[in-house]
């Protein structure tokens, strides 16, 4: 989803850009990593490639790794050794939810689950090979945009269907638009900022709160949507209550507010219904 939005021009990312897919530079093999460097030597990497699959990554605890954590220290590796500023995006789920506020870049992560330990481990490599001022770790929430499966697509896809909706009412965090996070991202490389950052949209809500205004958005009011919690949705992986992530550093370094949440999902499901194939 993210890595397409600069590939297509969607946001533009400064200088000249080479936009490398799995097919063509395999993370997770550091003799890979190795020439496409020597070849590029660029200025910034950005690094969209991850391994999501928050339930999967319970079974699939190695590749998750593999991805996450051992893929990204090749990068960061790499791009000390050419000067590369790294920019790398993590999650919400490095928390543990125990909050009552926004969580700030200092707060002590405690993962609930593999994917968030995997994400953590990752971020900890890049500050273990490069100094502050030559990486940003940009962590972020609840992602949603085109090409790609999300959650605001497959809600309004299962409505569609008449697929009975069940959604939880006990998690709360904040959706965030790739477009908007690709627009971050430049702001950030744009100010020479460095460190970790918070970025989502304003607002919160519950997955339920979330799985109502989409399908609101897609003119189905009347379908409903029946509200459960986390107990009595069981998943292989633990996930946390509270995952706002505050966005005040980045605010105050890169000089605007992220639009709220609302506002991102009405510009996505107007252009998602306008795409679909008529009925």
């Amino acid at each position: 989803m993210l890595g397409s939005v600069f590939r297509d021009k969607e946001v533009i990312l400064p200088g000249n850009c080479t936009f490398l897919d799995i097919d063509e530079v395999d993370i997770t093999r550091h003799e890979q990593v190795a020439l496409v460097m020597q070849d590029i030597k660029p200025a910034f990497l950005v690094n969209c490639s991850a391994y999501t699959n928050v339930d999967g990554a319970e079974d699939q605890q190695k590749l998750s790794h593999a991805i996450n954590a051992d893929g990204v220290r090749n990068l960061a590796v790499e791009c000390k050794k050419y000067g590369s500023k790294l920019i790398h995006y993590s999650t919400d789920f490095i928390f543990d939810g125990k909050s009552l506020i926004p969580y700030k870049e200092n707060d002590v992560p405690h993962p609930l689950n593999v994917y968030g330990q995997t994400k953590l481990d990752g971020e900890l490599a890049i500050q273990s090979v490069l100094p502050e001022a030559q990486y940003i770790i940009l962590r972020t929430s609840w992602l949603f945009g085109p090409r790609g499966k999300n959650f605001v697509a497959t809600m309004i896809s299962l409505a569609k269907n008449k697929t009975p909706l069940k959604v939880v009412t006990d998690q709360t965090g904040s959706p965030t638009f790739t477009r908007d996070l690709a627009k971050a991202t430049c702001a950030l490389i744009e100010k020479n900022a460095a460190g970790v950052f918070h970025y989502c949209n304003s607002g919160s809500c519950s997955w339920y709160e979330f799985a109502r205004y989409a399908i609101d958005c897609a003119g189905m009011t009347d379908y409903p949507v029946a509200q459960t919690i986390s107990a009595d949705f069981k998943r292989p992986a633990k996930r946390p209550e509270y995952s706002l992530l505050s966005t005040e550093r980045f605010i105050s370094v890169c000089g605007y507010t992220p639009r709220h949440w609302h506002e991102a999902v009405r510009e996505y499901v107007t252009e998602y219904i306008s795409q679909q194939p008529p009925v």
